[in-house]
């Protein structure tokens, strides 16, 4: 029977990890699947095919023959080109030399080693400095996903109650924004990355930074760019040969077979590198604004809330109570964890799982708290003078908590938020006056 670890093992690594989108799973697996590709089809060309053929002495046996293309593989050759009559100086060799095709596997090897480190490093921390199992939710809405529709909702509401006591865990351990960070620092990894990856092929090769657009143009005007020293295909080998005690020198010519396979592999990289970097900067300005900018996350929130409500439930959304809802009882931890969770299923199905949770958090506000229109009310006072003193904005406070007491012993049905979040609104007054969902 044939053991099926391996083929286990190679399926989970292409699967999209559950704690990264499209751009990272581009970044911590394709591309090093890629460059394991190249690495396999370099090598075996470099080990098993023949990468460099000579043309040598008549004298030279077969053995000689061998001895000499094997020495000018591993010690390099230069270039020069045919048409110069000259004899080659020591200087123009040194400026010409060629020996960077013996290292390229191990430089493709190490470059994907280095596209999933940042991944692995992220994937471990945000394990232990988050508040919320990131990982478990998104995998756990994957299952839903693929689940029969008959399971789906009892599914979907266990998932919402082991969502709903982490986000009651995490506000006692106040693990704040830390996998937010952590999220965006990864996305600047894979910037730095990058640019470190085109430094370091332009500085292994030999060649400026545009070296891959001059080539291209060259072969699609079916010219050979070899020429202007990128991936020369025919070099010159010196070497000695010691006989009854004299050193006999010579100077071959070589073709490098495998560099016709090294332009075209790293032209597909640089390209790749290039068009990928421009992808993930755009990317990375985007997961900025979308947990930073004030009315992002808050709009984000009541367009699922709106997709999740059916036609025949006319059922209405506060606006004011969603801004609470998104900052104070989510806030960005739990956001990221929704956002994983559309980006590995769809939207309908996050939209339901969210819809849950704001109706628990919904159920859960007790009476006697302070009402939501309350402190909004004075948000809105702050709004229209900034001269106000810190103890007027506490008798206003007080003032609010005693009219929305008196207006509790007329109706226990009114909708409230927990005291506490008092200081927090407080200071976090002046961040979202400005902030309003469109």
């Amino acid at each position: 029977m044939i053991n099926a670890f391996p083929f286990d093992y190679v399926k989970g690594f292409f699967r999209r990890a559950p704690v990264g989108d499209l751009i990272d799973h581009l970044h911590h697996t394709v591309l090093p699947s890629i460059l394991f590709i190249f690495f396999l089809m370099i090598s075996a060309k470099q080990w098993v095919g023949t990468p460099i053929q000579c043309w040598l002495p008549k004298e030279f046996s077969s053995e000689w023959g061998q001895y000499a293309e094997n020495y000018c593989f591993i010690h390099g050759t230069y270039y020069a080109p045919i048409s110069v009559d000259h004899r080659i100086t020591p200087e123009e060799k040194k400026e010409n030399f060629a020996g960077y095709y013996q290292w390229v596997p191990l430089f493709l090897l190490l470059s994907g080693c280095f596209f999933y480190l940042p991944f692995f490093i992220y994937q471990e921390v945000v394990r232990k400095l988050a508040g919320i199992d990131i990982q478990k939710c998104t995998e756990e809405s994957i299952t839903i996903k693929n689940a029969n529709l008959k399971d789906r909702s009892q599914m979907i509401e266990t998932l919402v109650n082991d969502f709903d006591e982490q986000l009651r865990a995490r506000s006692e351990q106040r693990k704040g924004s830390r996998a937010v960070y952590l999220y965006i620092l990864l996305k600047l990894a894979f910037i730095v990355n990058l640019c470190a990856q085109l430094w370091h092929m332009n500085f292994f090769l030999g060649h400026e930074s545009l070296w891959a657009i001059w080539s291209a143009a060259d072969i699609i005007q079916g010219e050979d760019s070899s020429h202007k020293g990128y991936f020369p295909r025919v070099t010159f080998c010196d070497f000695k040969i010691r006989d009854l005690g004299n050193n006999r020198p010579y100077s071959v010519q070589c073709v490098l077979m495998i560099n016709a396979l090294n332009e075209k592999v790293y032209l597909l990289l640089w390209s790749i590198y290039v068009l990928l970097l421009a992808v993930t900067f755009l990317n990375f300005l985007y997961t900025i604004y979308h947990y930073f900018a004030c009315n992002s996350l808050a709009n984000y929130m009541k367009s699922m809330l709106m997709e999740s409500a059916t036609k025949e439930s006319n059922e209405e959304f506060d606006v004011n109570e969603i801004q609470y809802y998104t900052y104070y009882n989510l806030g960005r931890e739990a956001l990221l964890a929704l956002h994983l969770i559309e980006v590995h299923t769809d939207r309908r199905l996050c939209a339901l799982i969210n819809k849950g949770l704001y109706d628990r958090f919904c159920k859960t506000k007790k009476p006697g708290d302070v009402k939501i229109g309350a402190i909004l009310t004075i948000n809105e006072k702050l709004n229209q003078s900034t001269s106000i003193s810190s103890i007027n904005v506490i008798s206003m406070i007080n003032n609010s908590l005693h009219a929305n007491n008196e207006k509790l012993k007329q109706s226990q049905s009114i909708n409230y938020i927990p005291r506490i979040w008092i200081n927090d609104r407080q200071k976090e007054a002046k961040k979202l006056d400005h902030c309003k969902i469109v």
